[in-house]
């Protein structure tokens, strides 16, 4: 019996062996298999992957096969805050993935906050040019850092304050033409500085007379420009305040003032270029609030100055050589404020003369210089270099244009109806002006040339005349600017003179027509006709008052009631002194037909002729008291005649 039963098992287990063979077996013959898009039995999350399914598409084959899918991202929320951030350590942002089934969850670091620093302590008070210190704490850590306070003066910041240079004053009486004032020391009650006319609080005034607000600058610095800074929102609608900017010595005479008020309740003033202050030590920067005649004035006031230094730079020194392969450099420093610039020195030239050895055919100015700085002005210097190379310095500019310069004796004698090539090289420090001028002798008569400002190679042809025959000198003059200029490879060649030009038939002819009007005995002006049709005229000696000084032509053309006289001309003026081009009747007696003032380049007028200027046309060029040159050439007076 039990045999039987093992067999029975035994055959239906083989059954179902070939039962299940049979199912997976493909009835297709042998293929590869060409597989379907696939299907997704498993869908993939952000916590687990998914299973994507494919089926074997050749008929017959029963085939499948399977590919795991990437988890999805997490969708994270705003996150929350669980670590605040300080400014000594990171802080913890901790997001959580809001997903179904998922609740994972992230941190990021939060970096530190700033610190938040408040005023400790001032180490060192700012003044109008010197920068201060300030200590900082942190409320948060008690971490302490150094800040700087700019360089400034400031009414309201620094009021009441001893460690400032502010003053709080009153004048009994002012007027904008005051050359003194007599300041008033104010009471102090309070918070307050006041008398009976004048109170100043901070950034606040009232006045019945005149309120003074000085900041005195006590630096040892050579000098500085300011700044400024004024406003005034008055208190009601009425409020007018007249407010003068002064400029002040030590003594409290005004050397310069400046109104910044307008006729309104409130107003700004700002300085600009034009009136800059300049101040030295021991000056003081005045405020005068006066109450307009209107009663009680009052409002809020604000006051800030700042300031730079004018440098004034040392002759420099040679930080990096020049070699034919490299440019160097060269690094002047202010001897005021200790600044510090840099100046590129060109590549050296194989064919420049030796620094040691100058080069035959180039001027050597060895020997050859004196001083003109006059009024005992000291810092400025001059040196020859290597000889052929004249370095010239003025580090305090004289108070006019005359003032400061070197002369050069070329020894070179020239004779009218020669001529020469003036070649040289120059560069300057500073683009203030200054001039090189080739004259006769020192100063007194006609200049042969003058060149402004010249920059880089020159070249210049001069024609000797009988005006300015004699020995050759070459002068360079600063005026009263601070600048460093270099001249060098000066060459001076005889050439072949230009032919004058003929006067054309067009223009007036000024030749024997001209005297002058040099009034008590002044010396050192002059005029020439040149060649005919130009007229050069010189004033280098002022005369005391605005009459003297000037050169009268007769044109000899005849004026009459009723016509209209045309006036074609070119002017051009050495300095920017103001001078008059006058057509008149006569010397000076009767009414005048045309004052021009200070014409540069071409001039187009018309005259009409009255009763009262009808006679001979007179021109008259008179300078006043300033010294100047003018040229007037290509002179045309035609009658207009209606058609």
């Amino acid at each position: 019996m039990g045999s039987k039963f093992n067999t029975k098992i035994f055959v239906m287990g083989l059954l179902s062996i070939f039962a299940i063979a049979s199912c997976n077996k493909s009835s297709a013959p042998e293929h590869d298999h060409v597989w379907d898009s696939g299907t997704m039995t498993t869908v993939a999350t952000c916590h687990s992957e998914g299973v994507r399914t494919y089926k074997c598409t050749v008929a017959g084959c029963a085939q499948t096969k399977t590919e795991s899918v990437a988890m999805t991202p997490h969708s994270w929320d705003e996150g929350v805050i669980t670590k605040d951030a300080t400014c000594s350590s990171t802080g913890v942002m901790t997001y959580t993935c809001t997903n179904s089934g998922c609740g994972k969850t992230k941190e990021v670091t939060l970096h530190k906050t700033d610190h938040d620093y408040h005023l400790e302590t001032i180490n060192k008070i700012p003044d109008l040019l010197e920068s201060g210190e300030a200590e900082l704490e942190c409320s948060m850590c008690h971490e302490t850092t150094l800040e700087e306070l700019s360089a400034h003066a400031d009414f309201i910041e620094q009021y009441d304050n001893d460690l400032f240079s502010w003053k709080y004053e009153s004048l009994d009486t002012y007027l904008p033409t005051d050359e003194d004032i007599s300041p008033n020391v104010l009471t102090k009650d309070g918070e307050v500085y006041k008398d009976d006319k004048v109170e100043i609080s901070n950034g606040h005034i009232k006045t019945s007379g005149h309120a003074l607000l000085s900041y005195s600058f006590n630096s040892d610095k050579e000098k500085i420009k300011a700044n400024t800074s004024i406003s005034f929102n008055g208190a009601n609608a009425d409020t007018r305040v007249e407010t003068y900017l002064l400029l002040t010595n030590k003594d409290n005479h005004v050397k310069k003032t400046i109104k910044v008020s307008s006729d309104s309740k409130d107003w700004t003033f700002t300085n600009t270029e034009e009136n800059i202050l300049e101040l030295q030590e021991n000056d003081n920067l005045c405020v005068v609030v006066s109450n307009n005649n209107v009663g009680i004035s009052e409002g809020d006031l604000s006051i800030t100055f700042t300031a730079e230094c004018i440098h004034i730079w040392n002759m420099g020194e040679v930080i990096k050589p020049a070699t034919e392969e490299q440019e160097g450099i060269r690094e002047f420093t202010c001897i005021s404020c200790n600044e510090k610039v840099q100046r590129v020195i060109p590549k050296v030239n194989p064919d420049d003369p030796d620094p040691e050895d100058p080069l035959e055919g180039y001027f050597d100015f060895t020997g050859k210089t004196y001083n003109r700085f006059e009024g005992g002005i000291e810092g400025n210097s001059w040196t020859t270099d290597n000889g052929h190379t004249l370095h010239v310095e003025v580090t305090k500019p004289g108070t006019n244009i005359w003032e400061g310069g070197v002369f050069v004796d070329t020894g070179l004698k020239t004779e009218a109806g020669k001529a020469f090539n003036i070649n040289f090289e120059v560069s300057a420090l500073e683009e203030n002006d200054f001039e090189i001028v080739f004259q006769n002798k020192q100063w007194d008569e006609t200049k042969y040339k003058t060149l402004y400002t010249p920059d880089g190679e020159v070249s210049e042809k001069i024609n000797i005349t009988e005006q300015n025959a004699g020995t050759l000198w070459l002068y360079i003059q600063f005026g009263n600017a601070v600048n460093e200029v270099v001249i060098t490879k000066l060459s001076i060649e005889e050439t072949t003179p230009d032919e004058p030009e003929p006067p054309s038939g067009d223009y007036f002819d000024f030749t024997d027509k001209t005297y002058g009007r040099f009034d008590g005995g002044v010396q050192g002006n002059t005029w020439n006709t040149d060649d005919g049709h130009t007229l050069h005229i010189e004033v280098t000696t002022p005369g005391p008052n605005i009459w003297e000084g000037g050169v009268f032509v007769d044109t000899g053309f005849i004026c009459t009631k009723g016509m209209t006289i045309n006036v074609k001309f070119e002017a051009a003026r050495l300095q920017a002194n103001p001078f008059e081009i006058i057509f008149q009747n006569k010397q000076w007696d009767e009414t005048k037909y045309l004052t021009l003032y200070s014409p540069v380049g071409k001039v187009d007028e018309d005259i009409e002729v009255t009763e009262e200027n009808e006679g001979t046309l007179w021109i008259y060029i008179q300078f006043g008291n300033v010294v100047n040159e003018v040229t007037i050439s290509n002179l045309i007076i035609t009658e207009i005649v209606e058609e």
